[in-house]
């Protein structure tokens, strides 16, 4: 198991009495959620505050690591917390901020702890804004993932493309000319899959929350923001949004799209 996981943590305390988080499956959109979100200024500032635990650099302390985990989620000074936590790590997440006797080998204790990791958040605040995101297409989602590992550029935020460990990277040329169906399809499937029970599980938990669709507000920016702050009861000119413009871009094209699926399709027709 992860060293970080395992280091003892201070006890939990958050300033804010307030708290916004984001639950979703990667490569769904969340990063241009979360800066969409930031650029109010007065909801936090929403981002995968856990990823420094899951690292193999074990080098923080415990303190060190939740001091950033809860140090982060507000650079706004606003009077909210805000976070994004992803379905693939959320009952590392639950482990992490539990008391953590139960042992994480037994798949029912995985279970018991990513409810944990949602649920944690109604302990610590008084009032908690909880916003589910998914993508429609999952064969995109895939795609998105797929190029990302590829090409090792997973978001591009003011004009920067942000990279990950990935040490080898092609070209989208390269990429075309040497598609892994296999890689592909577990994306997909893992896409489909962590989606679904990411859904079942916020429905079990009867957990209140504002549904959103990236294909739906990649194209209505900043007008789908008035349905958070509507819930956070917070009066904002969303008009003033539009001159600044979104920080983060797509980064993968339309031609890009259909040339893998015609690609995709050869390979598969071959097999």
């Amino acid at each position: 198991m992860n060293k970080n996981l395992l280091k003892e943590i201070p006890k939990i305390n958050f300033k804010e009495e307030n708290a916004l988080v984001i639950l979703s499956t990667q490569r769904s959109g969340s990063t241009m959620l979360c800066k969409d979100i930031e650029s109010l200024k007065v909801l936090g500032t929403p981002d995968e505050h856990f990823w420094p635990v899951l690292q193999k650099d074990d080098s923080k302390s415990g303190e060190e690591l939740l001091n950033y985990f809860i140090s982060n989620g507000n650079l706004t000074n606003s009077n909210y917390y805000a976070v994004k936590l992803m379905y693939d790590y959320l009952h590392l997440f639950g482990f992490w901020v539990s008391d953590r006797k139960e042992s994480l080998d037994d798949p029912n204790n995985i279970e018991k702890y990513r409810e944990y990791g949602i649920t944690f958040f109604k302990k610590m605040f008084n009032n908690v804004i909880y916003i589910y995101l998914r993508r429609e297409n999952k064969f995109e989602q895939a795609l998105s993932h797929y190029r990302a590992i590829k090409t090792n550029v997973f978001h591009i935020i003011d004009n920067v493309p942000i990279k990950s460990f990935y040490e080898n990277y092609l070209s989208e040329n390269e990429i075309l000319d040497n598609i892994d169906i296999n890689l592909f399809n577990r994306l997909y499937n893992r896409a489909c899959n962590e989606d679904k029970a990411l859904q079942e599980l916020i429905d079990r938990l009867n957990i209140d929350y504002l549904p959103l669709v990236y294909e739906k507000i990649k194209n209505d920016y900043p007008n789908y923001l008035a349905d958070i702050i509507n819930r956070a009861g917070i009066t904002i000119d969303l008009e003033s949004l539009k001159n600044n413009g979104r920080k983060t871009v797509k980064i993968i094209s339309n031609n890009f799209i259909e040339e893998f699926k015609k690609r995709l399709s050869q390979i598969s027709s071959e097999q």
